[in-house]
């Protein structure tokens, strides 16, 4: 049983209760891992004979996409991307017109991303280094496995950076959505899935040591922080290191709920107040 700190109440015809969760239970046979920013299907029941006794057959039903945005870290940045040696974590400004990029990879050569494309040929990308302390940072297109070329343009500012124990960088720099320059810089989506590529290598700027590509979004909040359809209503809490959800749920009746994680719903979670 992974669910745990469940309660409940009845009140007025109402059901409340909630339960934690975690994100991937460890349990592929039998339990739905959830994968922080992206969708995936929920479908909601709840007794329409006011009954205990879990019976699909009087039951009200809805299918719903949800998703559930990561926390954002202490710094504030919320992370993308964690994997071979690399990290990237963004932090929206104020009005969500562009957002601060940290870029952090075993290295303390050079590093760079590329926005809109997995490609290492002609993508919109900002690479850079620190050198004596001193960090550098440039806005420009992927060049295989040549420097990549500046833009004539800069669109990227607030760069800063430092080296760190264990042969660490970390480099970041401020960027609007939509720069303006629609020939040379992609124009990112604010809760829409984009692909990007990133790479770093030992000695800037010369051929990278390691590569990778992936699909992100950047995230304004939870596509859906709640259900609220037919009398029933959905919420959800992250916790801070994103491991586990609260979730709570209210229905029009003073018997069962149910929630099924996953497209074919065989991971489900019910309950009851007695």
């Amino acid at each position: 049983n992974f669910i745990g700190q469940a309660s409940g109440v009845e009140l007025d015809g109402e059901t409340t209760m909630s339960f934690t969760r975690a994100v991937n239970t460890g349990d592929s046979a039998e339990d739905f891992a959830i994968t922080l920013g992206e969708n995936f299907q929920i479908t909601y029941r709840y007794s329409t004979n006011n009954s205990d006794t879990l019976d699909f057959s009087n039951a009200n039903t809805g299918t719903v996409n949800f998703r559930i945005a990561a926390a954002p870290l202490s710094t504030g940045f919320t992370e993308m991307v964690n994997t071979n040696g690399f990290t990237l974590s963004y932090k929206l400004n104020d009005d969500w017109t562009g957002a601060t990029w940290l870029m952090t990879a075993n290295t303390h050569g050079w590093m760079g991303i590329g926005f809109g494309d997995t490609s290492l040929t002609g993508t919109d990308m900002v690479y850079g280094s620190i050198n004596n302390g001193e960090v550098e940072a440039f806005d420009a297109k992927a060049n295989g496995t040549s420097r990549p070329t500046d833009d004539t343009t800069t669109n990227i500012s607030n760069i800063s950076g430092a080296q760190v124990t264990g042969g660490v960088s970390k480099i970041s720099f401020f960027r609007e959505f939509d720069t303006g320059d629609s020939t040379d810089d992609y124009i990112l989506p604010l809760d829409n899935a984009f692909d990007f590529v990133w790479v770093y290598g030992p000695t800037a700027y010369e051929a990278y040591q390691e590569t990778g590509t992936a699909s992100v979004s950047v995230s304004t909040g939870p596509a859906v922080s709640e259900i609220n359809a037919d009398g029933f209503m959905l919420k959800y809490a992250i916790n801070s290191d994103n491991t586990q959800v609260t979730w709570t749920v209210v229905a029009p009746t003073t018997g069962w709920l149910s929630l099924a994680f996953g497209d074919d719903g065989s991971d489900v979670i019910y309950g009851f107040v007695s």
